[in-house]
């Protein structure tokens, strides 16, 4: 029930768009459709040539270009984490932030470059996959946008690049705490404490950064556990709520959005491990060109965190 509940809560907050999977569908049914046998005559076949059946390959290759090349194959490919804040399926319909944002983004562009996209417009395709697989996936050109709450950090720039306004509210990393957590005055009492993280977040590294500062004046690092990437930030919080674990920091805004649905978990606004981070989206660095339409959709758009 608890489930239930919170789903209705964040669908409250995000606006779900649902995608054109029945036009894919219907697309491809009439693609695989016999040909006109010889006999038939033409004028019989000539409305289903003049309309050409708009058809989606959903063969995901690795492919890499820039947004020029983009609108060209009228196609961007999405990766994003399955989350309960972000981006789920409701029985066949796409909900959340990244879900509602991702298809406002998808009318943006092709209203923006209809006189270039003529009768072919572009599709924006989301692809869900664990947070591990973001980054990489985005390198290796499984997908040409990673976007999920992503934080702009330095070992990341190094990678890629990010489209992250630093005209928006920055996020703060929080520490968030439960029934079982140990007695927290200030952010160095998480010397020595075991604070569950996942490896391929923004939090571990900043986590990272508070370890050498623990080192170097003669504390104890915090121990960190090592989540599986599967679970997101909700996922946490939840055995957080329950008593499953101990400590946790997540994005301030998440956190407190979460807190008003799991009455065991409390937020510290007073320790944060990061105070001023900016949250984008990630592209690859040779594809300069995207940065474009996203700042101009950004400055129409309202304030998001997807």
């Amino acid at each position: 029930m608890r489930v239930i509940h919170a789903l209705m809560y964040i669908a409250a907050f995000c606006a779900g768009m649902f995608a054109g999977v029945a036009t894919c569908c219907a697309a491809q049914g009439a693609a695989s459709q016999p040909a006109a046998s010889a006999s038939t005559p033409a004028a019989a076949t000539a409305p289903a040539s003049a309309t050409g059946a708009r058809r989606i390959d959903l063969g995901n290759q690795p492919w890499k270009g820039d947004f020029d090349a983009m609108l060209d194959r009228r196609l961007i490919r999405v990766l994003v984490p399955y989350s309960r804040t972000l981006y789920f399926n409701d029985q066949g319909h796409e909900r959340g932030l990244t879900a509602g944002l991702m298809r406002d983004f998808e009318r943006y562009v092709n209203r923006k470059y209809k006189s270039t996209l003529g009768k072919r417009p572009l599709t924006l395709v989301i692809i869900p996959t664990t947070r591990d697989q973001l980054i990489p996936g985005l390198i290796a050109g499984r997908g040409d946008i990673a976007a999920g709450n992503l934080t702009a950090t330095e070992a990341r720039l190094k990678q890629v690049d990010f489209v992250a306004p630093r005209d928006r509210t920055p996020v703060r990393e929080v520490v968030v705490t439960g029934p079982k957590s140990p007695s927290l005055a200030k952010l160095d009492d998480l010397s020595g404490k075991t604070v569950h993280v996942r490896a391929s977040s923004s939090y571990y590294e900043s986590l990272n950064t508070l370890n050498a500062r623990f080192r170097k004046e003669g504390k104890a690092p915090v121990k960190l556990a090592l989540l599986p990437d599967a679970l997101e930030d909700e996922d946490a919080m939840e055995m957080l709520n329950v008593g499953l674990i101990q400590i946790l920091v997540v994005d301030d805004w998440k956190a407190k959005i979460w807190a008003q649905i799991l009455p065991g978990i409390a937020v510290r606004d007073d320790m944060a491990v990061r105070d001023a981070g900016y949250i984008g989206w990630a592209i690859r660095l040779q594809s300069p060109r995207l940065k474009a339409p996203r700042y101009t959709h950004l400055r129409e758009a309202p304030s998001d965190k997807a």
